[in-house]
């Protein structure tokens, strides 16, 4: 039953994690592109959950413990480079040079010229 768990765990994950990744490549986004090498670590997990209930079975208790360890150790790797993308593509995009106001709902918030009390909506004030 857990090996069964697992291998659905370990699918699932991979497909999230495949379209995902391949949505983020697509749009430029790399938190997509994060979060889909996250998913596919969810799986990866799946799959050191049943390695770890066989080595155990089979007598190798020690197993358990070096699976986690190794497990750890590719989440490490996925999250230093999954920050390292995202990092610098922050640090990269360009600032916009002033604040313009955006137009929203109301035309007097884009004028400036709304005052808001209680939800109710006044044109003649200013903010």
């Amino acid at each position: 039953m857990l090996a069964a768990a697992g291998a659905v765990g370990f699918a699932g994950n991979e497909l999230a994690g495949q379209v995902r990744l391949h949505a983020g490549r697509r749009l430029a986004s790399p938190a997509l592109v994060a979060d889909g090498k996250h998913a596919r670590v969810d799986g990866l997990v799946s799959l050191g959950v049943v390695a770890s209930a066989i080595v155990v079975a089979l007598g190798a208790p020690i197993g358990d413990p070096l699976i986690g360890l190794a497990i750890t150790l590719v989440i490490l790797k996925v999250t230093w480079d999954s920050w390292r993308i995202v990092a610098t593509t922050e640090q990269a995009r360009p600032r916009p040079a002033s604040a313009e106001p955006v137009p929203g709902p109301y035309p007097c918030v884009s004028a400036g010229r709304c005052h808001f009390t209680k939800g109710k909506r006044d044109e003649g004030r200013l903010s």
